[in-house]
């Protein structure tokens, strides 16, 4: 009788074990939706991108890296302003004026004054350049092109702690989803042991402290479950915040 229990106990696990396997090989690819995943029939690095993939878009809708991007290029227009910095030293000037104009002229026994409508206009340039700024000119642009560069090692640096943070994200995801596929088993076995031993007690086979004691063992592993499962989601919605997108509608 013995033998004959513990076989029924074990096929029955083994056959619930059979059907997830095949639900899973079937069904892993069709999640939709978050609230439907089921760890024991969806497997999240079957929808996963590659990490180059997240890399790019990680990279693509990072805000600091469009920061330090807007930098460089302020950089670049700091360059080309030193570079023609000198101008200002240069001064172009305008005058014009209408109106009427007196005209003397004076002979030997009159002097005739006539009366005309006139313009008059006139340009001119002046330079005053200080030797400072003539001296300096290739120092400012110098400097210029120093920040230039530090800006775009900034930006080097921040990608690569953004691919650190994806490549960190990424197998932590993958961990917590093994690890709450474990919990899960674990859960649905205990389940299945206390339906049984809820049958076996009806019938009198076993004891009530043997139904209480997997009673609590059940309850530990859905808390412990659940509390995988919060870890798994953290890490999901953790990843789609770096990537810029949800992996998962």
């Amino acid at each position: 009788m013995f033998f004959m229990n513990f076989f029924k106990n074990n096929i029955s696990i083994v056959l619930l074990f059979v059907v997830f396997r095949l639900s899973a090989q079937s069904d892993s690819i069709t999640l939709k939706n978050i609230n439907d995943y089921n760890p024991s029939i969806h497997s999240i690095s079957l929808i996963l991108p590659s990490l180059e993939a997240l890399y790019d878009s990680a990279i693509e809708r990072s805000p600091l890296i469009k920061f330090w991007e807007a930098g460089i290029d302020a950089q670049q227009f700091k360059i080309k302003s030193a570079k023609i910095n000198w101008m200002r030293s240069i001064n172009l000037e305008g005058d014009y004026r209408y109106g009427s104009i007196n005209n003397v002229f004076v002979g030997p026994t009159s002097t005739q004054i006539t009366t005309s409508d006139a313009t008059r206009w006139g340009t001119g340039i002046s330079l005053k350049l200080p030797i400072y700024e003539f001296f300096n000119k290739k120092n400012a642009v110098g400097i210029a092109v120093k920040e230039k560069e530090q800006a775009g090692f900034q930006r080097e640096a921040a990608i690569t702690e953004l691919k650190k943070s994806v490549i960190s994200q990424y197998f932590e995801l993958l961990f917590r989803e093994q690890s709450l596929k474990i919990r899960n088993t674990n859960m649905q076995s205990t389940s299945l042991q206390l339906q049984m031993a809820e049958l076996d007690f009806k019938n009198g086979k076993i004891a009530i402290s043997e139904l209480v004691r997997l009673s609590q063992q059940h309850a530990a592993n859905q808390f412990e479950y659940e509390k995988e499962k919060r870890e798994f989601l953290a890490a999901l919605l953790i990843l789609e915040e770096i990537i810029g997108f949800k992996l998962i509608k």
